[in-house]
């Protein structure tokens, strides 16, 4: 199984889908494959968010 292109059009629409009832929501739900932070900073970087990166690289055998 080819693994599909992060930025490739297909997948930010299964991330960004806006719910058709409040649109400033989106209905994408956290899976094997995504993730949603509530917030992001630089000074976490090295510290968490490399750390998750790397969790998901390594989910399926690395």
């Amino acid at each position: 199984m080819t693994t599909p292109d992060p930025s490739s059009q297909d997948v930010l629409n299964r991330i960004f889908t806006v719910s058709s009832k409040n649109p400033d929501r989106l209905v994408s739900r956290e899976s094997g494959w995504l993730e949603f932070k509530e917030a992001f900073g630089f000074q976490s970087l090295g510290n968490y968010y490399i750390r998750s990166a790397a969790a998901f690289a390594n989910g399926k055998g690395g």
